[in-house]
């Protein structure tokens, strides 16, 4: 699993024309109509995911190397925002609270100005952390569902198993192989 991810996407959204002339370089090329993932599903829409930051579940340094992606961007970015079909663009924050009842955390506001005035989006993904389940072994206490607590061990269970085995949070690479991406570009390093 990644950091911090870039992500743009459009029904109508040209990713394949807008790529020609990109200085991005994506991680992963969406294409409507086209297969993605194990399960064989078809894509919705069409679209790029390009890698911010390799920290993973850590906003503060997540936040650093969105910034550097932004000012390092800026021209490309601007671009986009004018591209037509790149309706959703946005920056995804994978995030881990720590093993409490409540956590927030601050999103600085120069980075909201810079997103927001190039027209893009952030999400933050909430995760549990790998002690969760030490932490709330009770599902009933955390209010969740016993289905929903059984989604959650069994997920927790599949991500020790990962760790233990050297993996880390990284998901099994796809059988299909490595995505499609603009190979005569040169990278853009967040």
């Amino acid at each position: 699993m990644f950091g911090c991810t870039f992500k743009v996407t459009g029904k109508n959204f040209d990713v394949d024309a807008f790529g020609a002339e990109s200085t991005l370089v994506p991680e992963v090329v969406y294409r409507r109509g086209r297969p993605f993932g194990n399960a064989g599903n078809r894509c919705h829409y069409s679209g790029f995911s390009v890698r911010v930051s390799t920290v993973f579940g850590r906003l503060a340094p997540q936040i650093r190397d969105a910034i550097k992606f932004l000012g390092r961007n800026v021209r490309e970015l601007e671009r986009l925002s004018r591209f037509s079909g790149a309706t959703d663009r946005r920056l995804v924050f994978p995030y881990c609270p720590s093993d409490v009842a409540c956590a927030s955390e601050l999103l600085p506001s120069h980075l909201l100005a810079k997103a927001g005035s190039l027209g893009i989006a952030i999400e933050i993904s909430v995760y549990p952390s790998i002690n969760a389940e030490k932490a709330y072994p009770n599902s009933l206490e955390t209010g969740q569902s016993p289905h929903d607590a059984a989604l959650r061990k069994a997920f927790l269970r599949g991500l020790k198993k990962r760790v233990a085995a050297g993996q880390g949070w990284s998901r099994p690479p796809s059988p299909a192989g490595p995505p499609s991406t603009w190979l005569s570009k040169r990278s853009v390093r967040p």
